[in-house]
């Protein structure tokens, strides 16, 4: 697998790094069906245990390009973690997805987004707007509700704490403001999934604590056209080598399942 490290300038200046990553006998004359990949909430391009490098590996071997960026103040790119919101999200999810199409060598009738847990939001919000040929949820976490889900509840209390000047959360040496909260509820991603016509595959870990079944179904279902994959005995980030290569494998038939 090939690395081509690229950068996107923000507005304000800020910069998100990523990479393209490639067989080992990319031509540039040649165009490729090209997955996107979107991270999670206190993760990076590379993934929760090497999990989208793994991937990435998997794809390309197969003649799959993958992009996978950092998310303003992960990884290598630049921000603060505190600042962030869903609208955050999804304006640097469209970003990245502008950059991929000014490749030569994608396949722009062939472009699937990829996303874990929060990124999630980002590519089902993005998906209606720039219609990708297909979506790739692993875990989603799109409800911004404390109804269904357990990290926003916790935002939630944090929220109404009137002992507390700084509205935020410690997540392991990175504060978060709820903000987060405020901004997601302004947002029905349930809505927007109805309007996205093309083909979806959503996996979910049977020992996921953070979002629901019933909540992955009803997301499932709000979609025209989604399969649901229930992995047993994984949680919220697949930590099974096993578990992983069935999921990618999933993933790849998937995309020369539905490609043009």
């Amino acid at each position: 697998m090939r690395y081509f490290y690229r950068e996107i300038v923000k507005e304000n200046g800020l910069i998100l790094r990523g990479v393209l990553n490639t067989p080992e006998d990319f031509d540039e004359n040649k165009k490729y069906p090209v997955m996107v990949s979107f991270h999670g909430l206190l993760d990076d391009r590379n993934g929760i245990n090497y999990m989208s490098i793994q991937e990435a590996k998997y794809l390309t071997s197969g003649n799959i390009l993958v992009y996978r960026f950092d998310f303003s103040a992960a990884g290598e790119s630049d921000g603060a973690i505190f600042d962030l919101t869903l609208s955050r999200l999804i304006e640097e999810g469209r970003l990245i997805y502008d950059h991929v199409i000014k490749d030569s060598f994608v396949d722009k009738e062939n472009i699937y987004l990829r996303a874990h847990s929060i990124g999630s939001s980002a590519a089902v919000s993005l998906a209606y707007e720039k219609n990708p040929r297909g979506l790739i949820l692993y875990a989603p976490v799109v409800d911004f509700t404390s109804k269904t889900n357990t990290f926003m509840k916790t935002l939630e209390k944090v929220n109404e704490d009137k002992s507390l000047v700084e509205k935020s959360l410690d997540l392991g040496g990175m504060r978060l403001s709820t903000k987060i909260l405020e901004d997601g509820k302004n947002l029905n991603i349930l809505d927007l999934a109805s309007k996205y016509q093309g083909q979806v595959i959503i996996f979910r870990g049977d020992r996921d604590k953070l979002i629901s079944k019933d909540h992955t179904k009803d997301l499932t279902n709000a979609f025209k056209n989604a399969s649901y994959v229930e992995l047993s005995g994984t949680g919220h980030n697949f930590t099974s080598e096993n578990l992983r290569l069935e999921m990618f494998d999933r993933t790849f038939r998937f995309i020369l399942g539905s490609k043009k």
